[in-house]
């Protein structure tokens, strides 16, 4: 017989995101869309993530974002550095696809400029991002 068993774990690591679709928004301001995670997919630690993974983490953003007038649901960070923030997530939301956002860099800094001249010209796509942990569901199949 086989069971199956829901389990929820958190990711605690602070990943490299390559963003998909990558499109460029508005070029003064700095801000370019796309999607940072694909449903799915297998990523660089071969995690798969699922539709519904980033829901409660959105809304807990959202709500601390209105609550506290940030302008940003979380940061992009240089180096994984959370005292060196390049820009941030100024949208983000779950469609069929994935996570999609809109993003934007911090054009008044010399590392800004330099990394979104890089999406600019598709010389990479990567971002660390400051997302805290999300949930995921997995379902682990086990024999009885």
């Amino acid at each position: 017989m086989r069971r199956y068993v829901k389990q929820t774990a958190v990711l605690r690591e602070r990943k490299a995101i390559y963003i998909r679709e990558l499109k460029i928004v508005d070029e003064e301001r700095g801000t370019f869309e796309g999607y940072l995670s694909v449903f799915g997919n297998a990523d660089q630690g071969d995690d798969i993530v699922v539709k519904g993974a980033f829901g409660k983490t959105l809304r807990e953003l959202k709500s601390k974002q209105e609550n506290t007038g940030s302008r940003y649901l979380f940061p992009f960070l240089w180096m994984h550095d959370e005292n060196q923030p390049i820009g941030g997530c100024l949208q983000a939301q779950e469609d069929e696809k994935g996570l999609f956002i809109r993003g934007e860099i911090d054009l008044d800094t010399q590392i800004g400029q330099e990394k979104y001249s890089g999406l600019k010209k598709a010389i990479f796509a990567k971002c660390q991002s400051g997302m805290p942990p999300f949930n995921v569901a997995l379902r682990t199949d086990f024999a009885i």
